[in-house]
């Protein structure tokens, strides 16, 4: 068995939130509501954001920036579809 990352973290949190704007907040409480011993500092969405990165950002693209505290999950096939994805399959 294969430790997941906090992206794969994410993905699972929020399966069913496909285009929903959600609160940074909020994307962190479902990631720790699902996986209870996650490092809360640890899970940063605006590190996968397609249109903000942070210095040191995941390579992987989840999110849209929308404003301070607010995110657009895209999810990863949506991301791959409109071709904002910064890496190859």
């Amino acid at each position: 068995m294969t430790k997941e990352t906090i992206k794969d973290k994410i993905v699972n949190a929020l399966k069913g939130k496909e285009n929903e704007i959600l609160k940074t907040s909020e994307i962190i409480d479902l990631v720790l509501k699902k996986y209870p011993i996650t490092n809360k500092t640890s899970v940063i969405p605006t590190d996968y954001c397609f249109n903000k990165k942070n210095k040191g950002s995941s390579k992987y693209e989840l999110f849209e920036y929308i404003s301070f505290g607010k995110l657009k999950y895209i999810g990863e096939e949506e991301i791959k579809i409109i071709g904002h994805a910064s890496q190859s399959s």
